[in-house]
């Protein structure tokens, strides 16, 4: 036997239909991007991230690396003092993915995490140990996302001698290393601590009128957009 329905009855079965729809594509939601300044060295050129961290906070300019830098590191034994910053022992699940010396925690009692830090310019690789410390960040303003926490802890990497640093910006004080295949990469790290998207954009220019040539700061994002500042 066939079944009639009123017009009241097919307006509400619409509407409840179109609620189960709108639930069912809800999204959860997001945290907003974060956003450091970049600092362009006139002698080398090079750009640095501007990362304010560690207790009391302290302002370290890291030299960007874009092509395949593995983790932040920065020499941390000069000019550095930070109550937050402590070392990452060898049996911490974030020492398995650093690029360690051969036979390092081999060794049963061996409790400090040793590793690699390599230098983008000279191509040289140093000595150095993991650390973590707090990174205070801003989140990105122009999103309409959750803000993130202002700060958590992050590693990265100790240079043991000030020698890994040369051919880098003077002002500097080591490396950002912005690879997305590494587990440790800043990229890697601020997404899985804000929990947002792997990724990140550079802004080289404080306005339309720039020219790049000139250009001596800029922005940089990690999480997603809007890829707008004005200053």
């Amino acid at each position: 036997m066939a079944t009639s329905f009123s017009s009241s009855t097919v307006h509400f079965l619409f509407l409840l239909l179109f609620v189960f729809i709108s639930f069912s594509n809800a999204q959860p939601p997001t945290n907003a991007g974060i956003i450091f300044d970049l600092e362009r060295d006139p002698s080398t050129l090079q750009y640095m991230v501007k990362i304010i961290q560690g207790t009391p906070q302290a302002e370290v300019k890291l030299v960007v690396d874009l092509a395949g830098g593995e983790l932040p590191w920065f020499n941390c034994h000069e000019g550095y003092d930070s109550s937050s910053m402590e070392p990452i022992i060898c049996t911490s699940p974030i020492c398995f993915h650093a690029d360690k010396p051969v036979g390092t925690c081999a060794e049963p009692d061996s409790e400090t995490c040793s590793i690699n830090v390599r230098n983008p310019v000279t191509r040289s690789i140093g000595q150095g140990e993991l650390i973590s410390d707090i990174v205070t960040v801003t989140s990105n303003p122009d999103s309409q996302a959750t803000p993130v926490p202002s700060s958590r802890s992050f590693a990265f990497g100790c240079a043991a001698s000030s020698n890994i640093l040369a051919g880098l910006a003077t002002t500097s004080k080591g490396v950002a290393g912005l690879g997305r295949a590494s587990a440790l990469s800043l990229p890697s790290q601020f997404a899985d601590g804000f929990q947002f998207p792997n990724i990140f954009a550079v802004d080289l220019h404080d306005s339309i009128a720039d020219e790049k040539v000139f250009e001596t700061s800029g922005k940089i994002y990690f999480g997603g957009g809007p890829y707008i500042h004005f200053s």
